[in-house]
């Protein structure tokens, strides 16, 4: 790699590898009714009651692959789509509170782009995969930088995720777990906006700089690392970058 970030033309290697890895799952697609993020009381309570009900994007951290163009570098807010029998998971890592958004209403009430950003896995062989897929405003700052580092992809027809405007419905493959990194603010007092409870597991929050993808899995990675040895060095290499 020329460098720490991914260039565009190894950024479409990448989205190639999420292609082949989703034809060999021989899956299909899921409804998603609601886009979720999970987050601790107080994130809520402190937006509720400081900021107007006003959600603000903030920097990418550095979970995923680490030459992903978008870490460090623009401003979003994660949701999931994953949906198990019609409903987003019981439980969460992430945090008790739980905000739910049809995922219609905020993918495609208005007009939007989307780019794939990353493909990746924690666990070699054994794990789930995840994509990101970055949703932008057009001719905003954050859509200027991934028109110039992402690939571009349309919102409905693509592999990972896409609207049906006759139904109203938004569909994602079953074979990831699909994140969508939304790049504006979102009024969370609107009526369409519910924040729940939710279980949690394991910490209960997130990781203040996210979690590292694996870098010995052969199907997520454009030059997996063989050993362990190999993937110290390369974490150290990117340390002192």
């Amino acid at each position: 790699m020329a460098g720490t970030r991914f260039t565009k033309t190894e950024l479409q290697e990448l989205h190639n590898l999420a292609i082949t890895y989703k034809e060999k799952q021989y899956t299909g697609y899921h409804e998603c009714i609601s886009l979720y993020r999970n987050k601790p009381s107080d994130y809520y309570d402190n937006i509720m009651q400081n900021c107007g009900g006003i959600m603000e994007p903030y920097i990418k951290d550095n979970n995923g692959d680490p030459h992903s163009p978008i870490n460090g570098k623009i401003n979003g807010l994660f949701f999931g789509t994953k949906h198990f029998h019609g409903e987003p998971p019981c439980t969460s890592p992430f945090g008790s509170r739980r905000l739910t958004i049809p995922a219609y209403q905020l993918l495609y009430a208005t007009r939007h782009n989307m780019y794939f950003a990353d493909f990746y896995c924690f666990n070699r062989g054994r794990s789930s995969h995840y994509v990101t897929i970055v949703v932008t405003t057009p001719g905003t700052m954050a859509d200027r930088f991934c028109q110039q580092k992402l690939i571009e992809i349309r919102p409905s027809n693509n592999p990972f995720i896409f609207g049906e405007r006759w139904s109203k419905s938004v569909k994602v493959s079953c074979a990831f777990w699909v994140e969508i990194f939304f790049t504006n603010d979102i009024d969370i007092k609107q009526d369409w906006a519910e924040l729940l409870v939710c279980r949690t597991r394991g910490q209960g929050t997130s990781s203040s700089n996210g979690f590292r993808k694996n870098m010995l899995c052969a199907q997520c990675n454009l030059h997996p690392l063989t050993t362990l040895v190999d993937m110290f060095a390369e974490m150290l290499h990117l340390h002192c970058k």
